[in-house]
C-alpha cells in the first residue's frame, strides 16, 4: 500500500490491522509504532502528574508529612514535607506575561493570576479550534462531500 486511500480501502474491505500493517513500508510502521508508544507513555505520565498535582496542593495547606507518588506506576516513595515540596517547586519557572521566566519562589499573586489568565485564553483558543473543526465536519457531512474543497467546487 502506497497511499492513505489504499489503507482506508483495505480497512473498509475488512482487512485486519495486522494485515494492513504487514503491507506498509517498514519505515512507516516503525514511525507509527513510535508515535503510538509516545502517546501511551504521555498518557501514563499525565495520569501520574494529575495525581501528584492534587497531592501537592493538599500538602501545601498543611504542616503534616505525607507520602509522595513516584513517576513509576504511582508507587509511594519517601515522605515529603510541605516545606520540601515548596523548596522543590521554588526552582521551577513558568512564563510571565512579559515573556520573562518567573520562578515559583519569586512569583507574586499577580504573576500567578496572569499565568492563569494566559492558560485560560489557551483553553478558549483550543475550544474555538474544536468548534471550527466541528463546523467543518457538519458542512462536509450535510453536503455529502469528502472535504471542504469539494464545497468550493459546488458553489
Amino acid at each position: 500500500m502506497e497511499t492513505f486511500e489504499e489503507v482506508l480501502a483495505a480497512s473498509d474491505a475488512g482487512a485486519t490491522d495486522l494485515e494492513i500493517a504487514e503491507q506498509l513500508p517498514t519505515e512507516l510502521v516503525a514511525k507509527l509504532v513510535g508515535v503510538y508508544l509516545s502517546i501511551r507513555r504521555r498518557g501514563r505520565v499525565r495520569t501520574i502528574e494529575q495525581k501528584v498535582s492534587a497531592r501537592q496542593l493538599e500538602s501545601l495547606s498543611g504542616d503534616h508529612v505525607r507520602p509522595r507518588l513516584s513517576k513509576q506506576e504511582g508507587s509511594v516513595v519517601a515522605p515529603v514535607s510541605p516545606r520540601a515540596e515548596i523548596e522543590r517547586m521554588s526552582v521551577e519557572a513558568f512564563p510571565g506575561v512579559d515573556g520573562r521566566m518567573v520562578t515559583w519562589a519569586a512569583a507574586t499573586v499577580e504573576d500567578h493570576e496572569a499565568r492563569i489568565a494566559g492558560l485560560r485564553s489557551l483553553i478558549v483558543g483550543t475550544q474555538s479550534t474544536i468548534d471550527r473543526h466541528a463546523a467543518a465536519i457538519k458542512a462536509i457531512r450535510d453536503r455529502e462531500a469528502t472535504c471542504l474543497a469539494d464545497l468550493l467546487v459546488e458553489a
